[in-house]
């Protein structure tokens, strides 16, 4: 079962490759082929195994990226 706190580490390993990358909001949207609301949803909402994967996949960042603590 997925946890907040999971979700919490997804989301600051995703911005924080964001800023690192120096990308907007917009940009990851773009490049992910979804809206910049699916994005700030993302920041406030569940973050799920499936969205993390997916975004791997299409940023073409290893597998687990996301859940490094």
């Amino acid at each position: 079962m997925e946890t907040d706190h999971q979700a919490k580490i997804r989301r600051a390993n995703l911005f924080r490759w964001l800023t690192d990358k120096s990308l907007t909001k917009s940009d990851l949207a773009r490049r992910l082929g979804k809206t910049r609301g699916y994005i700030t949803n993302l920041q406030t909402r569940h973050f799920g195994e499936r969205a993390a994967r997916s975004i791997e996949e299409a940023l073409f960042l290893p597998r687990g990226f996301l859940d490094l603590a």
